[in-house]
């Protein structure tokens, strides 16, 4: 006691005051004199009375000095028998126990790992999985057409990339689980009160909750190389497990096929309305030129005016050629001369037949002319042409568009049928005691290591 009367009155006022010194002072005395450590710290305190490293210094010297008092209380073990000294009082194993489950780790890792340990074995309600793997396909079309009309058409006989994708997005839709709801009354299962309450549904659940809690139960699973979609479907009880993923499968199958018929039908219906318009189109154009023809009782009108035209350019040449007859009698004959006569007799009747064949192109019938005749047939053959080609051209892409309809036709195939699970696969107990022991052991670790901190910067 004088030692350490010695060291705390040796201490000048400057070093009562130094706050510092007075820490690294005790820090030096701790392992050799805890009492004179002991009464440097409590100056120190006076100096800085809430200073954390005091009130940890001062915590950590009394529990020392406890466990110096309770060292020296206890029997040395040379003095007991044998059979003793290798053995712990039940007294000293319970003060262990209580000392050992006041230890923060035993609060903070060991209480919480029992809890969850006692929840996952005995109270959590097992969930069974069951599978189906299914694939979206197109028909085939270029082996049941020409080869020509294949590759114009673009078969390929694959489903497109979107289609899986197409496929989940129903799978996770509200229809789906409309659906589902109404053929396996899905809501019931899931707020089920055998269930436990951590994975049971609540039986207030709004209509969103519900909706997380379907597509959490429902997986799907896109391989990107082969396209196949994997189904997996987690529920409580394997009969039921299955029936929910089967309604799945169904109704997804169900909904490729609709969208498929329903864009074929559509744009099929589009182009044959089309085509319907051309075609009565033509019809209108065939019997305004047929009406035209029985009007003017003419098969072809612009082939009767030609022969017309070429008779009357024959009559010409024919006048032309007795004229330069005539002047040539004339020349070595009399104007009584017989054949004088007769040729100009001849002359005369083809002038008048000229004359004859010109009224008749110059004639009206009906108040129209040849040439009106053969314009207004020409405009009624000019449309009839234009519609025929409209309604070959329209009858091609009718064509086409019959093809792209079937092309458009898809099919759902199951590859595999949904599976009935014998064993339920959550919850994985040995996976889920690892992971939150090891969770645990690292939330607390990090949570020592601030305190730790905070408590050396304090």
């Amino acid at each position: 006691m004088a030692n350490e009367n010695k060291v705390v009155t040796s201490l000048t006022a400057a070093q009562k005051q130094d706050f510092e010194f007075l820490i690294d002072l005790a820090t030096k005395h701790e392992k050799s004199d805890l009492e004179t450590a002991t009464e440097i710290i409590q100056l120190a305190k006076k100096l800085r009375p809430k200073a954390p490293r005091v009130e940890h210094k001062l915590s950590m010297y009394e529990r020392m000095s406890k466990r110096a008092a309770a060292q020296a209380k206890q029997t040395p073990i040379e003095a007991l028998p044998r059979s003793h000294a290798n053995t712990p009082s039940k007294k000293s194993m319970k003060l262990d126990v209580k000392k050992w489950l006041r230890a923060p780790i035993a609060f903070f890792v060991l209480l919480p790992w029992l809890a969850f340990a006692i929840y996952t074995v005995l109270i959590a309600t097992p969930k069974f999985e069951s599978q189906a793997q299914i694939i979206v396909k197109q028909p085939d079309g270029a082996s049941t057409m020409d080869a020509s009309m294949a590759l114009l058409s673009g078969f390929t006989g694959q489903s497109t990339s979107s289609d899986p994708q197409l496929v989940k997005a129903y799978i996770h839709s509200q229809d789906m689980l409309d659906y589902l709801e109404q053929q396996l009354s899905l809501f019931e299962h899931a707020t089920n009160d055998n269930v436990d309450f951590l994975s049971r549904l609540e039986s207030g659940a709004s209509r969103e909750d519900f909706m997380s809690f379907y597509q959490s139960s429902v997986d799907v699973y896109i391989d990107d190389a082969s396209s196949v979609i994997t189904i997996s479907v987690n529920a409580f009880g394997a009969d039921y497990t299955r029936a929910l993923t089967n309604a799945i499968v169904e109704r997804a199958e169900w909904y490729i096929n609709s969208i498929g018929h329903h864009l074929a039908n559509e744009q099929l219906k589009f182009v044959q309305g089309e085509h319907a318009l051309v075609e009565k189109r033509l019809s209108s154009a065939q019997s305004a030129l047929l009406q035209f023809q029985q009007q003017y009782n003419l098969l072809d009108p612009l082939a009767e005016g030609a022969a017309m035209q070429q008779i009357a350019y024959g009559l010409e040449g024919q006048i032309a050629i007795k004229e330069a007859e005539l002047k040539s009698l004339l020349a070595v004959m009399s104007k009584n001369a017989p054949q004088v006569m007769a040729t100009k007799s001849a002359l005369d009747g083809l002038k008048a037949q000229l004359v004859t064949e010109r009224s008749r192109l110059a004639a009206k019938k009906d108040n129209m002319s040849v040439s009106e005749i053969l314009s207004k047939f020409t405009d009624l053959k000019i449309d009839m042409d234009l519609a025929l080609q409209a309604y070959t051209a329209s009858q091609v892409s009718l064509e086409k568009s019959r093809i792209e309809a079937y092309r458009q036709l898809k099919y759902l195939i199951v590859v595999e049928a949904p599976t009935l699970p014998e064993d339920a696969k959550y919850p994985n107990v040995e996976y889920n005691l690892l992971l939150a022991a090891v969770i645990l052991l690292l939330v607390f670790g990090i949570g020592k290591i601030i305190i730790a901190t905070i408590r050396e910067l304090g």
